[in-house]
């Protein structure tokens, strides 16, 4: 007997970002991104009553409902002509809503950054 496996993504992503002058030398910089994948809808990843080992297997990994939101700022402050010192933090927030094998792969992250940006053209 042969089971048809499908893979189902129905993802959205959307960003949005603003640039806000402080001071004649400071800007700042706020933004958020966002993925959504909301795959076929179902609310658990193996279907009720289901008993094809086959089934049990695959049917997690045919859809991977997911949401990724990523909140970002940045400061970056002009030294002199060409020359700028930003400064910025991002967090990750990566979520899965059911896994392979109930091993959810999800992780949190915060990334503090800083950078001179020289010679611009």
């Amino acid at each position: 007997m042969t089971s048809n496996q499908v893979y189902i993504s129905n993802i959205h992503a959307a960003n949005l970002g603003a640039r806000f002058v402080v001071t004649k030398r400071v800007d700042l910089y706020v933004g958020y991104a966002i993925t959504l994948d909301t795959g076929d809808g179902r609310s658990t990843a193996v279907p009720a009553g289901a008993a094809d080992p086959t089934t049990l297997i695959f049917a997690p990994v045919q859809t991977f409902p997911l949401s990724y939101p990523s909140p970002l700022a940045r400061v970056s402050t002009r030294l002199r002509e060409k020359l700028r010192w930003n400064a910025g933090w991002q967090y990750y927030n990566y979520q899965e809503d059911f896994g392979l094998l109930s091993f959810y792969q999800g992780y949190h992250a915060n990334r503090l950054y800083k950078r001179d940006v020289g010679v611009l053209a």
